[in-house]
């Protein structure tokens, strides 16, 4: 009989994780002597300690892990041991003699290279800052993507803060060589805030990615802060450009233009003036009624000049005179006002 014993998996420089699981088969065919008896299967990985593998009907099947301070990257080699007993022929080849069961070991060895590629490891974007209510803390619900295409996503791992890490529970391979990841409802008191999250890969290899949060209460300002506060100044800009000016006496919202010009009253005025007030850039003003104490309208006649031409001074004939107040009736077509 011929002892048929091998490492079916993992294949030579296969990479590997920290724990690998190892499996082969160690069978008899045959019927001639010498007759193998497997007994026990022992199975040691990267200088750790042997363990023993399941056998069922010459197969077998072990779960091994490498010393820790191995460094990824690292080849190693996996070595499988045959225990058992052994019958060989003690007669001739046409007489055979069955002899006494004698011990063996046979051994056999795959050369494998432990993983040292980093898994990557990424955060779901959110919302900051964010607003809580006083005395009660903002609660967070964070995810994200872990993946290693050599060895897979052994943990998943998150510390808030300066806490302690803790493992993330909801980790759900996709199918895809990524791995989904969540942690629901994690409570914030107001104030700025650190996520650290690191993916372990099979070979204890580790990828970190880090976030951030502002948790902010609502603002409530002060008796200052309201007085000063764009909204309350805009509004006071806007009351006060809608008020009346008052230079000596009140004025007349019928006279004032759109953009909240009214005309100076007439104790504004002095001899040296020379002339009506600057019309406006707006267009929209008229010359005021006579009752706010301003003299009657006067129009152009042919013999005399409109203000702004030359001389000393102006003066017009009036066609009409205002009737608006009784110290002042109509006048003759020949009187003139002059200042």
């Amino acid at each position: 009989m011929t002892l048929h014993f091998g490492i079916t998996s993992p294949v030579k420089n296969t990479i590997v994780g920290r724990s690998v699981t190892v499996s082969g088969r160690a069978r008899s065919i045959g019927v001639a002597y010498p007759i193998y008896a497997v007994e026990e299967v022992r199975v040691a990985f990267g200088g750790g300690a042997e363990q023993v593998a399941q056998l069922v009907q010459g197969s077998w099947t072990c779960v091994v892990s490498a010393l820790p301070n191995i460094g990824g990257g690292t080849p190693l080699r996996i070595v499988a041991t045959a225990h058992g007993t052994v019958i060989d022929n003690i007669g001739t080849p046409t007489d055979p003699l069955p002899g006494e069961p004698e011990p063996f070991e046979q051994r056999t060895t795959v050369d494998v290279i432990l993983d040292g590629s980093a898994p990557t490891i990424a955060i779901d974007s959110f919302l900051s800052p964010v607003t809580t209510q006083p005395g009660r803390p903002f609660l967070l619900d964070l995810s994200g993507k872990a993946g290693d295409p050599q060895t897979g996503i052994g943990a998943v791992r998150l510390q808030v803060d300066d806490g302690p890490f803790v493992d993330v529970v909801d980790v759900v391979d996709n199918g895809s060589g990524l791995w989904l990841w969540r942690q629901k409802e994690i409570e914030l008191p107001p104030g700025v805030h650190h996520f650290t999250v690191q993916a372990l890969d099979g070979a204890s290899n580790s990828g970190t990615a880090r976030a951030e949060i502002v948790v902010r209460l609502p603002f409530e300002p002060g008796a200052v802060e309201q007085v000063f506060q764009p909204s309350r100044y805009l509004l006071d800009l806007r009351e006060f450009a809608h008020r009346y000016v008052v230079v000596a006496g009140s004025t007349s919202r019928s006279r004032s233009c759109a953009a909240g010009w009214a005309p100076p009253h007439r104790a504004s005025w002095t001899s040296a003036s020379k002339g009506w007030p600057t019309r406006p850039s707006c267009g929209h003003w008229a010359p005021p009624t006579r009752s706010c104490g301003w003299p009657a309208p006067l129009t152009r006649t042919r013999a005399r000049r409109w203000p702004g031409g030359s001389g000393s001074g102006w003066s017009a004939r009036a066609r009409t005179a205002s009737t608006s107040s009784p110290s002042h009736r109509r006048r003759s077509p020949t009187t003139s006002w002059k200042r």
